[in-house]
């Protein structure tokens, strides 16, 4: 796949343009139109972030960044645009042809591109585009002056943005849905879990507390007290009377003895 090599700065034109889709690393679709000096209704069929292979010094490299940039298959060639100038400054560079600017980010202050005069114009110093895709011949070859001026309406302009807002509402609502439904699943889950049948409860006993046998079957029998001791004057006939058998009940077989 062949790109085109110029990437031409113009300062008067309020937007970014580039020819080629694989110059897109996030694009979304949407038609639009923008004009140009050299003719009316050039066709706009996307816009997105675009990431741009630059030379910055000999074997130093870089990806050079830039969001909002319309897809024009049709443009003459690719331009940056006053867009440019919001968050970057340009200073001269100290090469001795004095031929070339450094694009400076105000975030950074760094030198994130640079552009260098080619064929009347300043470009981007382009390094080697990735594997698969290649420069091709300069759009200004038989060509002695363009025009690169473009203009984007604000009518236009007002329409990405709100499509592009509709967009981030539905990704959000789509984000929302996702998370609510996440968060239902974990709760089934866990209500599953609590309804799961349990073990039964198993107890042990301390068996420094355990009683014996002997001791249950003490504390069930009718032990006497001190009171039915009280009408004994000796201890042998305390004894006598625990030792006796236990009266009958039957009155009936006395009777019959008599």
């Amino acid at each position: 796949m062949d790109v085109c090599p110029n990437w031409v700065f113009s300062s008067a034109s309020n937007v970014h343009i580039a020819k080629e889709r694989e110059c897109f690393i996030k694009y979304t679709p949407f038609s639009s139109t923008l004009s140009c000096e050299a003719f009316i209704g050039l066709d706009v069929d996307g816009v997105g972030t675009i990431a741009i292979p630059v030379e910055l010094r000999q074997g130093e490299h870089n990806f050079f960044c830039l969001r909002e940039v319309l897809h024009c298959p049709a443009a003459f060639c690719n331009v940056l645009g006053g867009p440019l100038l919001e968050e970057h400054d340009l200073t001269a560079s100290n090469s001795p042809s004095n031929n070339e600017i450094c694009i400076r980010s105000r975030e950074t202050k760094r030198t994130v591109a640079t552009l260098r005069e080619r064929d009347g114009y300043f470009s981007l110093s382009l390094a080697r585009w990735p594997h698969g895709i290649c420069t091709s011949d300069t759009a200004f070859r038989n060509v002695n002056w363009y025009s690169v001026t473009l203009r984007w309406a604000d009518m236009e302009r007002w329409r990405w943005l709100r499509y592009k807002a509709q967009l981030d509402k539905q990704a959000d609502s789509s984000k929302r849905d996702v998370s609510a439904g996440v968060k239902n699943a974990r709760q089934e889950a866990v209500g599953h879990a609590d309804r799961r049948p349990h073990a039964p409860r198993v107890t042990f006993e301390d068996p420094w507390t355990r009683k014996s046998k002997f001791q249950r079957d003490t504390e069930q029998a009718d032990i006497p007290t001190a009171e039915d001791f009280s009408q004994f004057t000796d201890i042998n006939q305390a004894i006598e009377h625990l030792m006796a058998p236990t009266p009958s009940t039957s009155h009936g077989s006395g009777a019959g003895n008599g």
